[in-house]
């Protein structure tokens, strides 16, 4: 059986978004294994001494119950270029695997650019770990069927913050740029011009 795993932002000792983790996590749980006693996460992740200063990921990796908690040092990502990559109908990440063998060998398609914008059945999906926002100088929109739907993606539409919207290759020149998202990456944090994606 796949291991599956929860990425966690913590900051200064301060858990991000317990409780959308909390079900994504309880979700995948009974979508894999069938009924089974919900886990409250936050009961189980005491943040230890030397992750109480700085910026941290949480992860917690787990089948049916937790098997690991591991806490890792986070340094934004420096990403300045992308480019769009195709991928099979295959490819299926709509649970967040420890197995990431699919992504990797698209991002290694990136060519000379710093990271992959994943195009699958004629629809810009997400970068290889992180959903996607585009901004069109008066809305943010994200891709409507992303590969993996994030906590900060669904934390933001509740917030009402962007719009789900199906986004072609065709729409790209409507676009100024694009955010990279996900449990450690706000609006702001990681963003890339429109000008510097290019074509596999």
């Amino acid at each position: 059986m796949p291991k599956l795993v929860e990425s966690i932002k913590v900051s200064n000792g301060v858990i991000h978004l317990p409780e959308l983790h909390n079900e994504r996590f309880n979700l995948a749980r009974q979508r894999l294994f069938g009924p089974t006693d919900p886990i409250r996460l936050q009961d189980r992740l005491n943040v230890p001494e030397n992750a109480r200063v700085g910026l941290f990921k949480c992860r917690v990796v787990y089948e049916k119950n937790i098997e690991a908690v591991e806490w890792h040092r986070y340094t934004l990502p420096d990403i300045r270029s992308l480019t769009v990559v195709e991928a099979g109908p295959d490819l299926d990440y709509a649970l967040k695997y420890t197995d990431r063998s699919q992504l990797a060998q698209l991002y290694a398609r990136r060519g000379d650019c710093d990271e992959i914008l994943i195009l699958k059945n004629g629809e810009l999906t997400d970068a290889s770990f992180a959903n996607l926002v585009f901004d069109d100088g008066d809305r943010l929109l994200t891709p409507a069927n992303p590969l993996l739907k994030g906590v900060k993606r669904a934390y933001y539409l509740s917030q009402n913050r962007i719009l789900e919207r199906r986004i072609t290759m065709a729409d790209l020149p409507s676009f100024q740029s694009v955010y990279l998202i996900n449990a450690m990456l706000d609006l702001g944090d990681c963003r890339v011009d429109c000008a510097d994606i290019r074509l596999d």
